[in-house]
């Protein structure tokens, strides 16, 4: 709750003082226009236009809006909720509040996802929802990992790509019992998708979300690599302890489930941004769900194994430090004058 409001508190400062990303503004733009009862366009004149990528997000700004709330403080209040429940998953799959949660709870502090919600996007939000999912696999809470199935793919397309590898991984590791439980959950959840589906077919004649279709225009085969590497290279180093751990331990003393139910689908993820054209990647946020399946293996990896765990507080304070410069370089783009608008 407190890096809740830290959160909340340096939003409203970028608010007050500076300004939001051109992308956030022009999602706010189709928000405003649903407000008003325009439907997802961008002005009265050209008609239904996918020009917002997180459809949810978009959504649920619109009805705040709509109860009074302008964007700019619903975008900063709904980023704080989505730090707090990350911070809950990462306490609860520490037991208790030591060195390694305080290294997860830090490692979000100052990283991208918390520098691209300063400039109001979903980040934040979105990785709450994908922490969530995750922690229901591994406790096997088919009702919320049902649930957030359909509420994930509708928060960003990419989703489908995460909640896929969480359910594959909630299969293979469920009794035969629970794996018709999880079936019986998940058909609503498929029936829904499909409606969707149709609904914005119908709607912006378009059978793939239009940012999908964009950055899929590409000039190299593998024009996301290097994005995806200036990204992620300094997380590289939380994998460390799973390296040792794998290493002492061996293929079966790593508790797979557990890892592969955060992990499996950031991979799908990585894998398919590396074909993409990362255009406006403040921060790094289309790699936040991947930079948080780092930080879960830290977590997990520093739990299990026995040779002098503490040693590794270095590694995330060696991120957190660069990630500080990231968030001032940040807020001081959000606040300098010589901005675009």
């Amino acid at each position: 709750f407190i890096l809740g409001v830290v959160f909340l508190a340096s939003a409203l400062f970028i608010l007050t003082f500076g300004h939001l990303h051109e992308d956030a503004y022009i999602l706010f733009q189709y928000s405003k226009k649903l407000a008003l009862g325009q439907g997802i366009v961008f002005d009265e004149v050209s008609g239904p236009t996918e020009g917002a990528t997180d459809f949810l997000w978009m959504a649920t700004l619109a009805f705040m809006h709509y109860l009074g709330l302008d964007f700019g403080s619903a975008a900063a209040l709904l980023n704080s909720v989505g730090f707090v429940l990350i911070s809950y998953v990462i306490l609860k799959l520490c037991e208790k509040f030591d060195w390694r949660a305080f290294s997860g709870l830090l490692l979000i502090l100052f990283s991208g996802g918390f520098a691209a919600a300063l400039g109001g996007f979903s980040t934040l939000s979105y990785g709450g929802f994908i922490m969530l999912f995750g922690y229901s696999v591994i406790q096997k809470k088919y009702k919320t990992l049902s649930a957030l199935s359909l509420v994930i793919p509708l928060f960003r397309p990419d989703g489908v790509l995460l909640v896929l590898g969480g359910v594959l991984t909630a299969f293979i590791g469920a009794t035969k019992e629970e794996r018709r439980a999880l079936f019986h959950h998940l058909v609503p959840v498929v029936f829904a998708g499909i409606g969707y589906f149709f609904w914005r077919y119908n709607y912006f004649d378009s059978i793939l979300p239009l940012p999908l279709l964009v950055k899929a225009k590409t000039d190299t085969l593998l024009a996301g690599l290097g994005s995806n590497f200036d990204s992620l290279k300094l997380h590289l180093l939380l994998l460390i302890p799973f390296i040792l751990l794998f290493v002492k331990m061996g293929i079966k003393g790593v508790k797979w489930f557990e890892y592969f139910a955060f992990v499996l689908g950031p991979f799908f993820l990585l894998l398919a941004l590396s074909f993409a054209h990362q255009s406006q990647n403040v921060g790094g946020r289309f790699q936040f769900p991947i930079i948080l399946a780092f930080i879960v293996i830290f977590v997990l990896s520093t739990r299990d194994i026995k040779i002098s765990p503490k040693v590794f507080f270095v590694v995330p304070l060696i991120c957190c430090m660069l990630g500080a410069k990231d968030i001032r370089k940040e807020a001081y783009y959000l606040t300098n004058n010589d901005y675009i608008n």
